[in-house]
C-alpha cells in the first residue's frame, strides 16, 4: 500500500471513530473530505481498498445522530419550508419513474434521496456558529486540495479530470472552486488567526485552479456572486468585499495566461458587437430552442437525462457529440442549462417545486436583516453573506451548465436552514429590552458523556 493511501485510510478511520465516540459532526466533516479526496479519481486510490467511502461515512454519521439528545426548542428540519419543498421534489422524481424515457433516471432517484438525507444530517449536526465555521473550513481545505492538484497538472489545454464525482470536468470544477473562493472571505474575517492563514494560503491555488479551467461561466458566476454578497452583506463588510473584488481582478489580470484572457475577451466582444458566437455558445442556444420543443411534447417531464435521449430527434447532426453508447443515433447532446433541464426532464411540477426551493432560500437570507436600532451577530451577518454569494454563484453558473446534481448547491440550501435556525436562537438585542436569546444547546459530550453514557 502506498504511503498516501495509508494516510488516507488512517485519517478516514479516525474520522469515523470520532463520529461514533465523540460527536457525529466529525462524520459529516469526513464525508465532505472524502468528496474532495475521492480515492477512485487519484493515482493512490488504486492502492486503497475498494469501498463506497462516502456512503459508509454518511451511514455511520446517520447512525451516530440517533444518540443525540432531543432539543425541544429546535425546529424540526421539515418545518423549514424550503426543505419540505425539496422533499416533495424528490417524491416527484420517484413518481416520474412510471413514465420516464431515460434508463438513467434511477440514478437521479437515488441521488435525490441521498441529498434529502444530507440536508437532514447537516441541519441536525450544525448546531452552532463554530460548527458552521468548521464546515466552511473543510470546504475551503477541499478546494485548496483541488487547487494544488490543478497547479501540479500538466499545462495542456483546459483542466479536466482533476475533481471528483460531479466536478471532474472544467466548468463544474471552476464552479466548485468559485464557491470555495467565496467561503474564503468567511475565514479571512474570522477572529482566529489560524483561519486567516488557511484562507491566505488557499487563495492563490484556488484562483489559479479557476483560471486553468478557462470556464467563462465560472468567472461570470463569481462576478454576479460578488454583487449578491453586497446585497446580502452588512455595511461593515462592504469595503472589505470591494477590496477583495479589486484584488481579485488584479490577480486575475496578472497571472492569467493569454488563452484565458482571449476566451474572456471573445465573450465580451460577442455580446457588444453582436458578432457570430463561437460553436459552443451557438450550439447551446440551438439546444435551448430544441429543449423547449421537447417540453411541449413532454409537459410532465421525460425523466433524468431525457434531453440526451431526445436530442437526436430535435437537433441537427452537427450539434450532437459523439457517444459510443448511442451510435445508432450518431451521438447525443446533454443539457447545458439546469433550468431547462428542470423544465424538460422534470416537467412543470418539478420546475415549480425547485424554483420554490430557490426562492425560499434567497428570501430567507434576504429577510435576515436587523431592524432599525438593532444589530445582528457578526457570525450571522458573515455567513449570511458568503452562503448567499455561493448559492447565487451556483445558480448563475447553472445558466451555462447543468448543475442540478451539484452537491455544493445542496450544501448551501442546508446552510440556509441552519443559519435561519441559529438566527432565531441569536435574536437581536435592543437597548430597551432584555436579550431574547434561546439557551444554546449543550454540547453532545456534555449531555451523553464522552462514550455516549449519561
Amino acid at each position: 500500500m502506498a504511503v498516501t493511501s495509508l494516510i488516507f485510510l488512517l485519517g478516514y478511520l479516525a474520522g469515523l471513530a470520532l463520529a461514533v465516540f465523540r460527536h457525529p459532526l466529525f462524520g459529516l466533516y469526513t464525508y465532505v473530505a472524502v468528496f474532495y479526496l475521492h480515492p477512485p479519481s487519484r493515482w493512490w486510490g488504486q492502492f486503497a481498498p475498494s469501498a463506497r467511502w462516502a456512503l459508509i461515512a454518511a451511514l455511520v454519521t446517520l447512525v451516530a445522530t440517533w444518540r443525540l439528545a432531543p432539543d425541544q426548542e429546535r425546529r424540526n428540519w421539515r418545518d423549514h419550508r424550503g426543505i419540505a419543498l425539496f422533499i416533495w421534489f424528490v417524491v416527484w422524481i420517484w413518481l416520474q419513474a412510471f413514465w420516464t424515457i431515460s434508463a438513467q433516471h434511477g440514478d437521479f432517484m437515488s441521488l435525490g434521496a441521498k441529498y434529502a438525507i444530507l440536508l437532514f444530517l447537516m441541519y441536525q449536526l450544525l448546531q452552532s456558529w463554530d460548527d458552521v465555521r468548521g464546515f466552511a473550513l473543510v470546504h475551503v481545505l477541499g478546494c485548496l486540495y483541488l487547487g494544488v492538484l490543478a497547479f501540479l497538472a500538466p499545462p495542456w489545454g483546459r483542466l479536466e479530470g482533476v475533481g471528483g464525482p460531479g466536478i471532474d470536468e472544467a466548468n463544474s470544477l471552476g464552479m466548485q472552486l468559485g464557491t470555495g473562493l467565496i467561503f474564503v472571505c468567511a475565514l479571512l474575517l474570522d477572529k482566529d488567526w489560524r483561519m486567516k492563514l488557511v484562507a491566505i494560503a488557499a487563495v492563490p491555488f484556488i484562483v489559479n485552479g479557476i483560471i486553468q479551467t478557462e470556464s467563462r461561466g465560472a468567472i461570470l458566476a463569481l462576478v454576479v456572486a460578488g454583487g449578491a454578497m453586497l446585497v446580502f452583506g452588512a455595511r461593515r463588510y462592504r469595503k472589505f468585499l470591494l477590496v477583495c473584488a479589486f484584488a481579485g481582478v488584479l490577480l486575475l489580470v496578472r497571472v492569467a495566461p493569454d488563452n484565458f484572457m482571449e476566451r474572456m475577451t471573445d465573450l465580451v466582444s460577442a455580446a457588444q458587437q453582436e458578432q457570430e458566437l463561437d460553436a459552443s455558445a451557438s450550439g447551446r442556444l440551438v439546444l435551448i430552442k430544441a429543449q423547449f420543443e421537447m417540453f411541449l411534447q413532454y409537459p410532465m417531464g421525460t425523466g433524468h437525462r431525457g434531453t440526451a435521449v431526445l436530442s437526436p430527434k430535435f437537433l441537427d447532426q452537427k450539434y450532437l457529440a459523439a457517444n459510443t453508447r448511442e451510435e445508432r443515433f450518431g451521438g447525443s447532446r446533454s443539457s447545458h442549462n439546469m433550468f431547462m433541464s428542470l423544465l424538460v426532464e422534470h416537467g412543470i411540477p418539478g420546475l415549480l417545486l425547485y424554483l420554490a426551493v430557490i426562492i425560499w432560500a434567497l428570501q430567507t437570507l434576504r429577510r435576515l436583516r436587523a431592524p432599525p436600532g438593532q444589530e445582528l451577530s457578526q457570525e450571522l451577518e458573515l455567513y449570511r453573506t458568503v452562503v448567499g454569494g455561493a448559492l447565487v454563484s451556483v445558480l448563475c453558473a447553472g445558466m451555462f451548465a447543468d448543475y442540478l446534481k451539484a452537491e455544493v448547491l445542496y450544501w448551501c440550501l442546508a446552510l440556509v436552514a441552519v443559519i435561519s435556525e441559529l438566527a432565531r436562537r441569536d435574536a437581536p438585542v435592543t437597548s430597551e429590552t432584555e436579550p431574547a436569546v434561546d439557551a444554546p444547546r449543550p454540547h453532545w459530550r456534555a449531555v451523553r458523556g464522552p462514550h455516549g453514557k449519561a
